[in-house]
Parts: C-alpha cells; sequence; structure tokens
C-alpha cells in the first residue's frame, strides 16, 4: 500500500477513534447518576445566577421563558419619594401603546434622615491683607462628619482667561475641648487658607457658606456675610431646623398634608423663605413665618419626597432638608381601556425579598431601606403573542428619567442527554473545553501556555532514554552470559523499581543540598539575583540549568525499562532462522547485530514508545511536580485539586489525541524496520 493512501485510511481510522473517546469521555464524565456530572463543573462558591450561566454554556440546560406572558425588570430605588412608571409595547404592526402608574417610597423611621442644625456660627476676626478665622457649633443627635466651608471673595481671578469672583473652599476643624459630647453639640474653627484681598473697585464684602455633613450623610448649611476692613458680619443665615420627633432612634417623619413647624435665625436683612420640591424645579413660598431674630412657622406638604427649606437675604442663601412621607395605598394593576393591538394588561409594581421572591403582603408605601422591586406587565399584538418590543421609563422624585426594556423571565431547563451529547462532540472536536474555574481564562490557552514546556522535558527524555536503551539492550543481549551482561541487568532492575519521587528526592539532596550543582526546582528564564527577565543565549543556558535534574530522573528510570526490552526482543530475534542464514554468509558480527537483528528486535521497543507518548502528561504529574516544572503535569495536578473540571477534561482529551497520533506514527515505524509489516 501506498504511504498516501495509507495515511487517507489510517486519518480515517484516526477520526474514528478520536469520537469513540470522546463518547466514552462523555459517558465518563457526562453519564452520571442524578445532577453529579453537572456538580463536578460547579464551583462551591457560585451563586446561583453563575451556576445557571454554567450549565448554559457546558450543554446541561437552555435558557427557557416561564410560562405566561409577561415581562419584568427589577429596580431598586435610590430616593425617597413618588415614582412615575410608563410602559410602552410595540406589536409587529409597528403600532405603539402605553399606560402609566405609580409607587412611593417612605423613609424608614428607623434610618436617620434629620439634618443638623447649625446653633451658632460666626466670624472671629478678618482684615484685609491677614486671613479670617470662623467658628460653628452645630447640633446632631448622631455625630458630625464634617464641616467645610466655601468663601466668595470680591477680587477677581482669571479662569481660562476669563474673569471671574475669587472662591476657595476649606474645612473647619473640631475643637474637642469647647465641644459638648453629652448633649451632642459639636464646635468647629478654621481660617481661610489665604490672606483676603480689596475687590474691585474697592469693594470689601465677602460671603461665606458652610456646608454641614452628619454621620447619616446629611447636610446642613448656614452662611455670613462680612465687611473684610471692618471685620465685622453684615448679615447671617443660620439655626435651620424642622421639628420632627425621635426616641432612641425612631423618627416620626411629618406626611403629605401634615403640617411641620419650622425655624430658622437671620441677622442683617429681611428673609424670604421658600420650600423646593423633590424635582428641584418646583418651589412654592412660605409666607408663615414670623419673627425678628429668630423665625417660626409652619409648612403643610402637598407631596412626598425630601423637599428643601430655603432661607435667603439677598445673596445669602441656606438650606436644610425635609423629608415627607406619604400615606397612599398600592395602585391596583393597570389594565388597558381598549382592545386595540398591542394590548397592554396587568401592570403592577411589587417588592421582592433577598432572594428575588415576591413579598405577597408588603409594606407600603415602600420604605427604603434595601428596597428591591419588580415591574411586571403583559403586553399582546394582535395575534395575542407577547410582544417582543416593551419598554418602561421611571422617572425618580427628583426628576431623573431612566429607560429600560423589559425582559422575559427566564429559567434553565435541562436538556436531554442526547441533545448534551451533540453540543459536547460539537464543543470537544474545537477545542472548546470551556474557561478555566483557577484561571478565570479559555482552557485551550491555559493548555497551549504549558505544552511547550512539557514537550521540551518530556521530549528530551523519550529520545535521549530510547537511544541510549536501545543501544545497550543491544549491546547486553550480544554479550549473553558476561559479567557485563549480570551487572547491567542488576543496575537496570534496582532503577526500575525505583519509585519516581523517591529518586527525584534522592537527586535533589545530592545535586543541589549536598553539591550545589544544580537549582532546587522551577523552569529558570530568570536572573536569580535581580529576578528580571534574561535575554538570548543566557536565558536558553538558565533553562538548560534548571532542565538538567528532572532530565536525568526521567532519563534514567526510563531508561531501564528500554533496555530489559530491547534485550528480550534481541534474544528472541537471535534465534530466529534469518539470524543463523546471515551468520552463515560469513556477514561481520557488528552487520548481523544491527543490521538484521536490532532492527527487528526494535518493534516492541516502538510500541512501548508509541504507548508512553500517551503518558506524558500523566507520568510527569509526579516529577513536575516534584521540580516544579510549569508543564501539564502540574497544570493537571492543579485542576484536580482545585476541581478544575474545565482543565481536567482538556487534559484527558489531549492525552487521548496524543496516544492515538504516536500509534500511528509506531505503524509507520513498523513498515520501515520491517519490510515484512505492510501498511
Amino acid at each position: 500500500m501506498k504511504l498516501r493512501t495509507y495515511l487517507v485510511k489510517r486519518t480515517i481510522h484516526m477520526i474514528i477513534t478520536v469520537l469513540i473517546v470522546l463518547v466514552l469521555l462523555f459517558v465518563l464524565f457526562r453519564m452520571m447518576p442524578g445532577s453529579a456530572a453537572a456538580g463536578m463543573m460547579m464551583n462551591p462558591r457560585m451563586t446561583q445566577n453563575e451556576i445557571d450561566l454554567v450549565l448554559v454554556r457546558y450543554g446541561f440546560g437552555r435558557w427557557s421563558d416561564y410560562p405566561g406572558e409577561y415581562t419584568m425588570v427589577n429596580y431598586n430605588p435610590q430616593m425617597i419619594g413618588r415614582y412615575s412608571v410608563t410602559v410602552q409595547a410595540v406589536d409587529d404592526a409597528g403600532q405603539a401603546d402605553s399606560f402609566s402608574t405609580y409607587f412611593d417610597v417612605n423613609a424608614p423611621e428607623d434610618v436617620d434622615y434629620v439634618a443638623p442644625t447649625v446653633t451658632d456660627v460666626g466670624l472671629t476676626s478678618a482684615a484685609i491683607g491677614a486671613k479670617a478665622d470662623f467658628y460653628l457649633i452645630a447640633h446632631d443627635e448622631g455625630a458630625i462628619r464634617s464641616v467645610e466651608a466655601t468663601i466668595l471673595c470680591p477680587n477677581l481671578v482669571l479662569d481660562g482667561g476669563v474673569p471671574v469672583l475669587f472662591t476657595e473652599t476649606f474645612p473647619l476643624v473640631p475643637v474637642s475641648n469647647m465641644s459638648d459630647e453629652a448633649n451632642r453639640t459639636f464646635y468647629y474653627s478654621g481660617s481661610t487658607p489665604t490672606v483676603l484681598s480689596m475687590g474691585a473697585g474697592g469693594s470689601s464684602d465677602f460671603q461665606i457658606s458652610f456646608n454641614v455633613l452628619d454621620r447619616s450623610r446629611n447636610v446642613a448649611t448656614a452662611a455670613v456675610e462680612f465687611d473684610g476692613v471692618t471685620g465685622t458680619e453684615t448679615a447671617k443665615l443660620w439655626g435651620l431646623s424642622a421639628d420632627i420627633p425621635s426616641s432612641n432612634y425612631i423618627y416620626s417623619y411629618p406626611l403629605v398634608n401634615q403640617a411641620v413647624s419650622l425655624s430658622a435665625n437671620v441677622n442683617g436683612g429681611t428673609p424670604s423663605f421658600s420650600m423646593v420640591m423633590s424635582d428641584q424645579t418646583t418651589t412654592q413660598a412660605i409666607t408663615a413665618m414670623t419673627g425678628t431674630v429668630n423665625y417660626t412657622g409652619a409648612y403643610t406638604a402637598t407631596e412626598n419626597g425630601i423637599l428643601s427649606f430655603i432661607v435667603e437675604i439677598g445673596n445669602l442663601s441656606a438650606s436644610l432638608p425635609v423629608v415627607v412621607n406619604s400615606v397612599s395605598v398600592m395602585p391596583a394593576p393597570i389594565e388597558d381601556d381598549d382592545s386595540t393591538s398591542p394590548v397592554l394588561s396587568n401592570l403592577i409594581v411589587m417588592s421582592l425579598n433577598a432572594d428575588g421572591v415576591e413579598v405577597v403582603s408588603p409594606e407600603y408605601p415602600f420604605p427604603l431601606s434595601n428596597l428591591r422591586l419588580r415591574i411586571n406587565a403583559t403586553a399582546l399584538n394582535s395575534k395575542g403573542v407577547r410582544c417582543d418590543d416593551i419598554t418602561v421609563t421611571i422617572v425618580s422624585p427628583n426628576g431623573a428619567v431612566i429607560t429600560s426594556r423589559l425582559t422575559h423571565p427566564t429559567y434553565v431547563e435541562m436538556r436531554t442527554m442526547a441533545e448534551q451529547f451533540v453540543i459536547y462532540m460539537k464543543t470537544m472536536l474545537v477545542f472548546d473545553f470551556g474557561t478555566s474555574y483557577m484561571y478565570q481564562r479559555s482552557t485551550w490557552e491555559v493548555i497551549i501556555e504549558r505544552i511547550p514546556s512539557t514537550m521540551l522535558l518530556f521530549g528530551s527524555a523519550m529520545i535521549v532514554s530510547y537511544i541510549l536503551g536501545i543501544l545497550i539492550g543491544v549491546v547486553v543481549a550480544w554479550r549473553r552470559g558476561t559479567v557485563m551482561e549480570m551487572g547491567t541487568i542488576v543496575v537496570t532492575l534496582f532503577f526500575y523499581s525505583m519509585p519516581i519521587f523517591w529518586f527525584a528526592l534522592i537527586m535533589q539532596w545530592v545535586f543541589y543540598a549536598q553539591l550545589g550543582w544544580f537549582p532546587l526546582g522551577g523552569m529558570g528564564g530568570n536572573d536569580p539575583v535581580t529576578g528580571a527577565p534574561l535575554q538570548g543565549l543566557d536565558w536558553y543556558l538558565n533553562v538548560l540549568h534548571h532542565l538538567v535534574m528532572p532530565l536525568i530522573t526521567l532519563v534514567v528510570l526510563g531508561l531501564a525499562g528500554t533496555i530489559l526490552l530491547m534485550r528480550a526482543a534481541m534474544l528472541e530475534v537471535m534465534g530466529e532462522d534469518f539470524t543463523i542464514t546471515a551468520k552463515a554468509k560469513g556477514l561481520k558480527e557488528r552487520t548481523v547485530v544491527y543490521k538484521h537483528v536490532a532492527r527487528n528486535a526494535m518493534l516492541p521497543v516502538v510500541t512501548s514508545m508509541a504507548m508512553s507518548i500517551g503518558g506524558i502528561i500523566s507520568g510527569g504529574v509526579l516529577t513536575e511536580t516534584i521540580f516544579s516544572w510549569y508543564g501539564m503535569g502540574t497544570l493537571l495536578i492543579e485542576g484536580t485539586l482545585s476541581k478544575d473540571f474545565p482543565v481536567v477534561q482538556g487534559a484527558f482529551y489531549i492525552m487521548a489525541l496524543l496516544t492515538i497520533i504516536g500509534n500511528m506514527g509506531a505503524d509507520i515505524l513498523y513498515a520501515w524496520l520491517d519490510p515484512r509489516v505492510q501498511l
């Protein structure tokens, strides 16, 4: 048979063999009782969503829609107030329809939304050409996180080539000996970072605003206006507060249509009072505030959310957040009022627990703490089939708009064994082993990185051990009955019976611990002093230096078996008729040994070599582990110990392919060594 014909037929046989191997691997790794096969693919730390992704990724299951004509979206509100929800659907004919609902979110009574109260603020000293000093006293039931001041000066500076008023922000620091921790009153002081300067046209009017942030990140503000020449205050706003009763950190927040008492301290002019709604655009004037320095009054909110109490004198302003809760009941599911396609129905907002399951009787209005909501809606086209183009628009209390596509709720439906088999075969034939759990990369990429180092070590060891083993086996067999044969057999059997891990440890003890000739392990390639990567010839020499001990270990232990096998085959062939005929012809002894006897005796050795190719990975586990060689052996043991299933499966597949290719190479060598063997 011609070599080309043989290669074609052998390739067909190899493909069939690979398919059989894949079937066996599928039976081994997939056809297990219950969910054991799928369990092998899982990392114990995976969430349910990650488990579902793995089941679909490796062909165990598929994404399927839950029954029912509805869509949903998970939403996490971040603010207090009323949210509007609008769902719009477009059917296959391009017709659109929409409808709206709302939901309210309240401040939980056990969460602090009460801003600090600035009980006093003022100017300590100020003069042109010197820094200005300030103080601030604030009260809060919790604690003050920080106090920051921003001063607006009359002098001009250039900002991008444009003259603007000079602004500077700086912190005030706490003064512990002037604070009253028992009564939760805290004293702060600070100075401007730079000295005061006169403004254009001789102006000396300075304005400074203070932001007080408490532990719950509620902010209150105060403001002071002063003359930099005289060092006196000309106007001041402070003490903004709202009467929100509390006891043991439980707060009674005001409700919609319920009056809340307000107060503020004003000095230096006639103030104006207003309330800004949560959308930050609508403002309502408060006319019921009375007083001279200490102004008091009440305000009845008509909507819920975080409102802003604003006090102004001229250009000075101060603000205070005021939380107002809703008392509304949960809206009923919205139903479409016509039959025109698309037909919308069952628009409802529901609360979810931590596991994503609907709360049957939720607290409403929804408390903001750890709030998760689901928006469900049904949208059918003219044929009664669910519309695919459905969007939801959510407008937050502050006016922010979020638009999102509604998605169909899905779950993982397990595939049949036949479907799993088809997907498994497709992925394995293209070397798609999945993603390594340990490296979080493609398993094939991880394996490709390790193959060169394994081929370097075990390829070199195989070539050297078989060449030496064949030559020594020939000599030992030809010198049968001599002291040389007996001594070789004894030494060979000694090394043949020695465990590889024991011999490797002896090598390390002798050549590293005692003589210091070779490094303990690793692959090298880096400078031993600096750790920097080596280049060129230095890199190759360093890698070879690290290669010596593991290579000697494999060669010595692999050499023993080859010598014994070659000797036995030689002794058998030496008794054949063609050997006796060759001697009778008067051929030289060397010719008879190497051309006739050794060539035919190598057939069993070739078989052994072909079979050992597949054992490169599994046989390298101990050697590579002991010598810390970065190859397939260490990858296989790391994958096994960490339950990295994709890596282990990929390594087994590569081992099977190497064995098949080795057998094909052995058949070709058979025909070349022995003319009696036909391809």
